[in-house]
């Protein structure tokens, strides 16, 4: 879904209000190339507001950060707020293929680059906020750049590698020729966007929350 049929979703359903104040920056950094990131909020009130830096998780992009604040219980929060929504490369809205050129950044590279986002919109300190792989870059940023931050809100962040048993699984699974996702990475996306608890087959409100 392009980012127009998006906002037309949003706006049937009155959420349209999210999309005041809204601008779209495209930001070169040094070692991660272009970046574009999608300000929720008035710059020029920086100073009296909380400035989030937030950073998604694979396979999303701002939009589930931007989804998330426009929730109505966000409302007072995002009032007194200003959110800095960031795509990494590639993962924006009808992104182009990356050239085969182009080197991917690492996580540590990613979380040291951010800091060009900042610089580029002149702000001083902002609290990040991740998820997931997003999580990991938003603390490696805040290990790189601790006087740019004033806290960090890390959900599902992991600081360590797959264990040999996953990584076996994994390319069991590949040399089988499987071109469809396989039930085992189907569970291991809903236990990491959603617990154990949910993981339960008994459990009533499973087939509600993931759809």
């Amino acid at each position: 879904m392009s980012f127009d049929e998006r906002r037309l979703s949003e706006a049937r359903r009155g959420s349209i209000s999210g999309y005041i104040n809204k601008k779209k920056f495209l930001v070169k950094t040094e070692r991660s190339g272009n970046v574009y990131v999608h300000v929720q909020g008035d710059l020029t009130q920086q100073d009296k507001r909380a400035i989030f830096l937030t950073v998604h998780d694979l396979g999303c992009n701002h939009i589930s950060f931007e989804n998330f604040v426009n929730q109505p219980c966000m409302s007072e929060i995002k009032d007194r707020s200003i959110f800095i929504h960031i795509d990494v490369p590639g993962h924006e809205d009808n992104a182009d293929t990356l050239p085969d050129s182009f080197q991917f950044p690492s996580l540590q590279v990613l979380g040291e680059d951010l800091v060009a986002v900042l610089d580029t919109l002149h702000i001083r300190y902002v609290i990040g906020l991740g998820e997931g792989a997003g999580a990991n870059v938003v603390a490696r940023f805040g290990l790189a750049h601790p006087s740019r931050v004033l806290g960090l809100i890390l959900i599902n962040c992991t600081g360590s590698a797959t264990s040999v048993k996953e990584n076996f699984k994994s390319k069991f699974v590949n040399w089988k020729g499987k071109s469809t996702v396989s039930q085992s990475a189907m569970d291991y996306l809903v236990f990491h966007k959603f617990g154990h608890q949910l993981m339960n087959e008994t459990n009533p409100n499973k087939e509600l929350v993931i759809n």
